[in-house]
């Protein structure tokens, strides 16, 4: 912008001139984002992006796979009680220990991985050893 003082008429054309340019180059930049705005505003836009931050944000990952793993040990759990009991009641009663087991979990992972990272362990130590036992025979 011009900050001098303008004595004569060539200065004052020479100045109008100059922030007309400015004018222009203002004008341009403020298109390009009113229309980075109008994109980003678009329904189809903002949902991808809310779902973009929900996907990569590690509480939500961590939050959705606890979820996950207390659903499905507490539907193995719910077919472990179904298939012991032969109650008229059991489907009432393997649906309650699965929705315990699903809380329990949810509230626990810790818990969870550390107890299933043994159990892992365990039952490939016995594979280990049984594959050892037939080698040996």
């Amino acid at each position: 912008m011009v900050t001098e003082n303008i004595t004569t008429l060539e200065e004052l054309r020479e100045a109008i001139r100059l922030l007309e340019i400015q004018q222009a180059e203002d004008g341009t930049q403020l298109k390009a984002q009113f229309m980075v705005v109008y994109e980003s505003m678009k329904p189809i836009n903002l949902i991808k992006d809310t779902i973009i931050n929900a996907v990569t944000s590690p509480e939500v990952k961590n939050s959705l796979m606890n979820s996950s793993i207390g659903l499905a040990t507490g539907f193995v759990a719910k077919l472990a009680v179904q298939s012991v009991l032969r109650s008229p009641l059991n489907k009432l009663v393997g649906s309650a220990v699965m929705i315990g087991v699903k809380n329990i979990v949810e509230r626990n992972p810790e818990a969870v991985k550390t107890l299933s990272g043994s159990l892992f362990n365990f039952f490939k130590r016995k594979a280990n050893n049984r594959e050892r036992n037939i080698g040996s025979e």
